[in-house]
């Protein structure tokens, strides 16, 4: 909540995201102002006083976007951690069960380089499998690399899914 107070000699000036608390300002007989954007109250004894408790008490509080909870934010977040330790656990289990579909996809042609990296987690080595480009933007296995351009790895043609330009007009993830 971004309210700003300013008290000036004889009236109290509330500028900022007040949209929500304008009934109140009108029980404590606010006028709104629409030259300077902010509502205006007369200065009274015990309306600065009621003014910083109710600001205080309905204070928006961040919240961590993975647990909700206040005080930290998703990098600090113990929960998410914890999932993302757990990710990686699964994803060195599907990679020892060959689940992972892209992974060493073209690892018959010299184009491949995929790897295992060594995680420490839980008091374990996982081995984590990392995808190399070319087996993440190659369509298929079937590919094969193109030989107008046979210095280009990116550049290949396949039987089902057409040329690499073909394939990278017809990609639709994230649209």
């Amino acid at each position: 909540m971004s309210l700003s107070i300013a008290i000036q000699e004889q009236t109290i000036k509330i500028s900022g995201n007040t949209y929500d608390h304008r009934e109140y300002f009108k029980t404590l007989g606010g006028k709104w102002d629409g030259k300077t954007k902010s509502w205006l109250i007369i200065k009274m004894d015990n309306r600065e006083k009621e003014l910083n408790e109710y600001i205080k008490k309905h204070k928006k509080v961040r919240r961590c976007g993975f647990c909700g909870e206040s005080g930290h934010n998703r990098t600090k977040c113990a929960a998410y951690a914890e999932k993302l330790k757990q990710d990686k656990i699964q994803l060195a289990i599907a990679a020892s069960k060959n689940l992972i579909p892209k992974f060493q996809m073209l690892k018959h042609t010299p184009y491949c380089s995929c790897s295992f990296e060594e995680v420490h987690e839980c008091s374990k080595i996982w081995k984590v499998p990392k995808i190399c480009t070319n087996c993440h933007l190659w369509c298929c296995g079937e590919a094969k690399a193109n030989p107008a351009s046979p210095n280009n790895q990116f550049d290949f043609i396949c039987p089902r899914h057409g040329s690499s330009m073909e394939n990278m007009l017809n990609d639709t993830r994230g649209t």
